[in-house]
C-alpha cells in the first residue's frame, strides 16, 4: 500500500469506503441487543486494484530569456479528490521532459500507486537567444581623424626634402597594426595608428 493509505475506511454507520490500492480483511460483526439472539461474525477479504488512467502533459518551445519554461497537462478520471499537476520545468538552454505528481487532495502525499497510468508527456525545449554584436573601429593613442590618417599613409609614402641647411626636415612615420580576434563565432578587427613626428636640426 502506499505511504499514509490505508486500502478502507468505516465511518460512524458502518458504510465502507474504499480509500487505496490493496488488500484487507474486513470484519464484520451482528449483535442482537435484546440478547435474544448471538452475536454474528463474519469476515470479507476486499482488495482494491488501481485504477487506469491517462496522464498528458504538453511540449513548449522559447529562447532563452532567464525565466523558467513550463507548459500545462491533463489527467482525467481521478477519484477521492486526487490532484494532477504538471511539474516540468526547464531554464538554461536544453530540453527536458514535461513531468507531472498526483497527490491526495490538501497534502503532499503521492496517489500514484492506486493508478495504472498511460503517460503522453511533452518536452519543453529553451533555445539559444541569438546575439548582435557591433564591430567598432577603435583608436589609442591618438585623437587624429579618418583624414588625419588618410594624409598620414600618402606621407609614409614620399621621400624626405631638405629645404636648406638651416631649414628643419619633417617626416611622418605611421605604423599599422592589425589584430584579428576570432572567437566563439564573433570576429573582430581592431585598428591601430599612431603618428609621430620627429624634427630633424
Amino acid at each position: 500500500m502506499p505511504e499514509g493509505t490505508t486500502v478502507i475506511g468505516v465511518d460512524g454507520d458502518g458504510v465502507v469506503s474504499l480509500l487505496g490500492v490493496g488488500t484487507t480483511v474486513v470484519h464484520a460483526t451482528v449483535h442482537d441487543t435484546s440478547n435474544a439472539y448471538a452475536d454474528s461474525h463474519a469476515y470479507v477479504v476486499v482488495t482494491v486494484l488501481p485504477k487506469s488512467v491517462t496522464a498528458t502533459t504538453q511540449s513548449a518551445t522559447k529562447a532563452y530569456d532567464g525565466t523558467p519554461l513550463t507548459a500545462d497537462g491533463t489527467c482525467e478520471e481521478l477519484v477521492g479528490g486526487d490532484v494532477f499537476k504538471t511539474i516540468g520545468m526547464q531554464t538554461n538552454a536544453g530540453s527536458s521532459t514535461n513531468t507531472y505528481t498526483i497527490t491526495k487532495e490538501g497534502t503532499d502525499v503521492s496517489a500514484t500507486a492506486n493508478y495504472n497510468i498511460t503517460e503522453s508527456l511533452g518536452t519543453l525545449k529553451v533555445t539559444r537567444k541569438p546575439t548582435t554584436v557591433d564591430l567598432k573601429l577603435s583608436q589609442s593613442g591618438s585623437s587624429a581623424t579618418a583624414r588625419q590618417r588618410s594624409m598620414a599613409s600618402s606621407a609614409r609614402r614620399m621621400p624626405l626634402v631638405r629645404c636648406s641647411s638651416t631649414s628643419k626636415i619633417q617626416r611622418l612615420e605611421t605604423r599599422y597594426a592589425l589584430r584579428r580576434v576570432r572567437a566563439a563565432h564573433i570576429r573582430q578587427v581592431c585598428l591601430s595608428m599612431t603618428f609621430l613626428r620627429t624634427t630633424t636640426r
